[in-house]
């Protein structure tokens, strides 16, 4: 309670549910990762507040209740490790899945018993999309193993709630992702870049009114990226799309101040104008030089005469 005081709570209820929610959501979120500290010291410090709040409640505890917050403790190691930026990203992401993996496995082991545990199960489809973003920043294994995890985690997830729009919206864009890339042995071929850019179109709208956030902008380039891919030829609408959605996401990304987002649009623009200078014959942006063209060497006209004069002098008749 601070200053040495102390309380003791009597008569007091816990609603276990809602604070191991609080404990493995907002106090591990990024923005309370404060000076990269280790995800080890977070989840130690959740556990030691709910220990200690379960010590000065009058209420037992029974067995569903502490067995439930071993599966939400998992999921709070998971989000430690996702939000840290201090360590080995590889290696912190390979631990975010190991712990999201033993959550979901301590969640889908325990039975349900009354309408109450509905909560139970919306919060297994929280840790399934963040199961589902781990995978999508894993950069070791399997790239296409990853894709049909990440297809199988978003699969009939439902989050509802206000406060998960913006994790509804990133599942949206992390299933058009996995439906682009996967091989033509897993998918449906080329009607896969049409059903990603339906679940594109799906997470921009999940995204409305906020504009301002970098999953915005993360949706436009990814949807940039797809067009992309089916741009062809002399067809001039999918070229002139995926470069709006482009400049869309550079101007987002800008704004935000995402240096290395913005280097990576800058990149995907001069894909875009290479391609469709060398596939559709467009000449480029106006007032710049075509791809691969040097620049016309200058006519020196003064040398030029002067050799001539010089030529022709030598040319007369009794010239030596």
């Amino acid at each position: 309670m601070g200053g040495g005081k102390s309380s003791k709570l009597t008569n007091f209820r816990l609603d276990f549910l809602e604070l191991v929610k609080l404990g493995s959501s907002s106090a591990v979120s990024p923005e309370a990762v404060l000076g990269n500290p280790s995800p080890v010291m977070i989840a130690a410090s959740v556990l030691t507040v709910v220990q200690s709040l379960l010590a000065s409640t009058t209420t037992p505890v029974g067995e569903d209740e502490s067995g439930l917050f071993w599966a939400f403790a998992p999921a709070g190691l998971g989000r430690a490790y996702m939000a840290r930026r201090a360590g080995t990203r590889a290696a912190d992401v390979e631990q975010a899945v190991r712990w999201y993996s033993e959550a979901l496995d301590f969640l889908f082991a325990r039975p349900f018993r009354n309408t109450a545990d509905d909560r139970l199960i919306g919060e297994s489809d929280r840790v399934r999309a963040l199961l589902a973003i781990a995978y999508d920043e894993r950069v070791l294994g399997s790239r296409q193993g990853d894709i049909g995890r990440i297809l199988v985690h978003t699969d009939t997830v439902d989050l509802f709630d206000e406060a998960d729009t913006e994790l509804r919206a990133t599942t949206l864009m992390l299933r058009g992702k996995a439906c682009r890339d996967r091989g033509d042995a897993e998918g449906l071929g080329a009607l896969d870049q049409s059903i990603a850019l339906s679940f594109f179109q799906d997470a921009l709208h999940q995204l409305e009114g906020r504009e301002e956030t970098k999953l915005w902008a993360d949706v436009h380039l990814e949807i940039g990226r797809t067009l992309l891919r089916t741009a062809a030829g002399s067809d001039e609408r999918p070229w002139t799309d995926a470069a709006e959605h482009f400049r869309k996401a550079l101007d987002r990304y800008a704004g935000l101040g995402r240096d290395l987002e913005v280097a990576t649009v800058h990149e995907q623009l001069g894909h875009h104008h290479a391609r469709r200078h060398r596939e559709a014959g467009w000449p480029g942006p106006p007032g710049r030089r075509a791809p691969g063209r040097l620049p016309a060497r200058p006519r020196r006209r003064g040398a030029r005469a002067r050799r001539r004069r010089r030529s022709a002098r030598r040319s007369r008749p009794g010239a030596t």
